[in-house]
């Protein structure tokens, strides 16, 4: 009888590194592949429509049906097709409820599936979440932030609910009951400040992958990773989010105000980065003091130190809310900008699929192309 193929299944958490390790799986495919690895490629964003299908959140990212549907079947397929151990990977899948768990595993069948999850200080998570959901549209405060985390709208009841994809303990919970038999590997990040590879090491170790298969030193860090903005530009951000109120939807705001405007323009302006105040650490920290003797109990393997989860309360330092915002531009002007930006994508996808459907017709025949008209 043939050993089954082994996959990793990197589930997040969310702003636990994931972006830089998919970053660099992405950009080595071929020095994985002459490793014996796979991370699978069935088209572009692959891995996060897979992510966005497995829970049904169509309408939150702004995708139609056709245009996710069978992405995680083909990945799932891609990993069968080529026979050798898969990786796949996206943060959204931390907060897959256990129904949405349960039809993943009725797909592995005949792998041996290994749960990873990397997860570092939920401090610096806690913070870090607050910044993404501002890039990604939710113009709250740091104060609204953090008087919500104790409410039922951050449990891990609700759908998009902090703890529902932070909550370590939860998650490895919630997954390994839907895949029974799965190995539960736990990535610990690094203190801040660490050298990136080292967390790459980590994961290497959990994925099964000799760590050298790449050299992550050859990888622009900022190129794969989701990169921080400090306070003065979380500020300015709200501000223009205020101004928008919405006019900017799914995917528009993805690939526009979020890649474009917060994650290169105001992350290459290099703020001081909010400080977390001793409140948000005390309540951080007394809802995960018991998370590394859980590990422990559960028999999960760790790749890393448990200590890298301890919370700290932080010294004293300005309120976010009270910091100054950039002084890029005024919100007003900002937000014209990135309507105007919107505008402009729109009107080339227009004529990007005009062309598209003449030059598929001309290719069937059914039309002469058109004669080039002659400048006047």
């Amino acid at each position: 009888m043939s050993t089954p193929a082994r996959l990793t299944l990197h589930l997040g958490l969310p702003k636990s590194g994931t972006t830089y390790l998919q970053g660099l799986l992405a950009s080595h495919r071929e020095e994985l592949r002459a490793a014996g690895a796979v991370y699978p490629f069935v088209r572009p964003e692959a891995m996060f429509r897979a992510a966005v299908e497995v829970r049904e959140q169509h309408d939150l990212w702004g995708f139609g049906h056709q245009e996710v549907d069978g992405t995680w079947q083909a990945l799932v397929d891609r990993v069968r097709e080529v026979g050798l151990p898969g990786i796949i990977s996206h943060e959204i899948l931390a907060g897959a409820s256990p129904e949405h768990a349960a039809r993943v595993a009725a797909t592995l069948k005949g792998f041996e599936v290994h749960l990873v999850v990397t997860c570092r200080d939920p401090l610096r998570q806690a913070m870090a979440h607050w910044q993404e959901e501002v890039k990604n549209g939710r113009p709250w405060s740091y104060a609204e932030f953090v008087a919500a985390l104790p409410t039922p709208a951050e449990s891990t009841a609700a759908e998009l609910g902090f703890w529902r994809s932070q909550d370590l303990v939860d998650v490895l919970d919630r997954w390994s009951a839907a895949v029974p038999g799965a190995t539960v590997h736990v990535v610990t990040a690094p203190p801040a400040g660490s050298p990136p590879e080292v967390l790459w090491r980590r994961f290497a170790e959990a994925a099964a992958l000799s760590p050298d298969v790449l050299d992550p030193r050859e990888t622009d860090p900022a190129s794969g990773a989701n990169r921080s903005l400090g306070a003065a530009q979380v500020r300015l951000l709200r501000e223009v989010l205020a101004v928008l109120d919405g006019r900017i939807g799914q995917p528009d705001h993805a690939h526009v105000v979020k890649r474009g405007f917060a994650q290169q323009t105001l992350a290459a302006r290099a703020g001081e980065p909010a400080r977390p105040t001793a409140g948000l650490a005390r309540l951080v920290q007394e809802r995960t003091a018991a998370w590394p003797e859980v590990v422990r109990e559960r028999g999960w393997q760790v790749h890393g130190d448990l200590a890298d989860l301890e919370v700290h309360v932080p010294e004293p330092g300005p309120d976010p809310d009270q910091v100054p915002a950039d002084t890029l531009g005024t919100p007003e002007e900002l937000a014209q900008g990135l309507l105007e930006e919107v505008a402009r994508r729109h009107d080339e996808a227009g004529r990007d699929g005009l062309l598209s459907r003449v030059s598929r017709r001309v290719r069937r025949g059914r039309q002469q192309p058109p004669t080039p008209r002659r400048p006047r």
